[in-house]
């Protein structure tokens, strides 16, 4: 009896063994990573506003519910890192240019994850195809100076006698030489385009709504049947991001 009574006892330590073992392991580290919660791109430029193309790679943390989900990405060297926050600034990081462990990098700024934004900013691929991509940092690789001969201006305000504002992204376009330096700049998000064209002495204003915001100026033009050379450059009157008042040569202007 006595022997029946111990051999049951030991089967029930090693049962409560057991159980306790895989009871540890169903148990997950909260400062684990999750994969898969933050989105990633890699090997893809800058496309739109300007002629100084970036080769970058983007994260999104829209999904991400804790900041060691980036613990599983490490970048290399690098020019700057980009931080785009949801009061609309964005956070310039110059000192990490050896690379590191993003989460390592990121514990070290002065603002939570929630507090980063993921509005959509414009890309090419590999390819060279248009994209639309979620960004909350972006890593800037290389920058590739080309010689503009169409000059953007981004984020200023209009200024007029009218109460209401609009937030604009600018084109001078009085240096270009032919309709294919306006493909590599895309439209992005917006309201709606106004483009300016020359009538003789006048100048006409083209208004064009639904415009799909991965459509380049080149196709706008064309779409609108207005060649390149019609343009106008006459100045008109922003104020820029730190509320200075600005003249600029106005060819056509993205509301966004």
């Amino acid at each position: 009896m006595i022997k029946q009574l111990s051999n049951l006892f030991l089967l029930l330590s090693i049962v409560a063994f057991v159980s306790s073992c895989n009871s540890a392991n169903d148990e997950v580290d909260p400062n684990s990573p999750t994969q898969g919660a933050v989105e990633h791109y890699y090997n893809i430029t800058t496309a739109g506003l300007n002629a100084t193309k970036q080769f970058v790679s983007v994260f999104n943390v829209e999904n991400a519910e804790k900041i060691e989900d980036l613990k599983l990405f490490e970048i290399g060297k690098n020019e700057f890192i980009n931080i785009y926050l949801k009061d609309g600034s964005r956070v310039d990081i110059t000192d990490q240019q050896e690379g590191g462990n993003l989460f390592e990098i990121m514990v070290q700024q002065p603002f939570a994850l929630s507090d980063i934004d993921f509005k959509k900013h414009t890309y090419r691929n590999m390819d060279d195809e248009i994209q639309l991509l979620k960004t909350s940092i972006k890593v800037v690789f290389e920058i590739i100076e080309e010689e503009p001969s169409i000059i953007a201006y981004e984020n200023l305000t209009t200024v007029g006698v009218g109460a209401s504002k609009q937030n604009v992204n600018v084109y001078d376009a009085n240096e270009s030489t032919n309709d294919s330096d306006f493909d590599q700049y895309v439209i992005g998000e917006n309201r709606f385009v106004n483009i300016y064209v020359k009538e003789g002495e006048d100048v006409n204003r083209v208004d064009v709504t639904n415009v799909e915001p991965n459509t380049t100026l080149k196709q706008l033009l064309e779409e609108q049947g207005i060649d390149y050379d019609q343009l106008s450059n006459n100045r008109h009157n922003y104020r820029d991001e730190e509320g200075s008042l600005v003249s600029v040569a106005t060819s056509i202007k993205v509301v966004k």
